[in-house]
């Protein structure tokens, strides 16, 4: 009887019988299974986010443009885009009758400009494209390619000087 008594006073989790606890076998079981899924959805999303980082490049890079085309037609004089890519690597500068008009920007962090694309804008301030008064490119058309484990390329359309950007192109791993 007395035993009968001593199970009664053992409270239950939901009043319908005895309270249960996981062990710590099982515990470690599901953190273990909650560890590997989010070590598979890290790879599965790293791509996705170079991905990212490249369009946010590429929109740094077209507001540049757009800013420096539109500087030279309110200005009505010639407007350079110069771009950096040794120590200040990623530096876009808005340049008017030699001086900077416009606030430097940069590319997003781990975002380079390819520079065999740059070389071929080369001029003796380094890489430019110029804007003239009328909103054209100086020179024909220019291309700016921009990398981080895959590439945008960026093309200015030399009579209009509309911008225009280029699919993601994703590196063969």
């Amino acid at each position: 009887m007395k035993e009968n008594q001593r199970r009664k006073k053992i409270t239950p989790c939901n009043g319908t019988g005895p309270a249960r606890r996981f062990s710590m076998v099982e515990l470690l079981t599901v953190i273990a299974i909650l560890m590997i899924v989010a070590g598979m959805s890290t790879v599965a999303v790293a791509p996705l986010m170079r991905g990212r980082n490249l369009r946010n490049g590429s929109r740094a890079l077209q507001t540049v443009l757009r800013q420096a085309r539109s500087y030279a037609a309110s200005s009505r004089q010639d407007t350079s885009v110069r771009f950096e890519y040794g120590d200040e690597a990623g530096l876009m500068e808005v340049i008017s009758g030699g001086e900077r008009v416009l606030e430097p920007r940069y590319l997003p962090m781990g975002i380079e400009f390819d520079e065999e694309s740059l070389t071929e804008l080369g001029s003796n301030g380094g890489p430019l494209i110029t804007f003239t008064p009328t909103g054209a490119l100086k020179d024909g058309s220019a291309n700016v390619q921009i990398n981080n484990g895959g590439s945008i390329t960026i093309t200015v359309v030399g009579s209009s000087g509309l911008v225009r950007v280029g699919d993601v192109v994703e590196e063969d791993q």
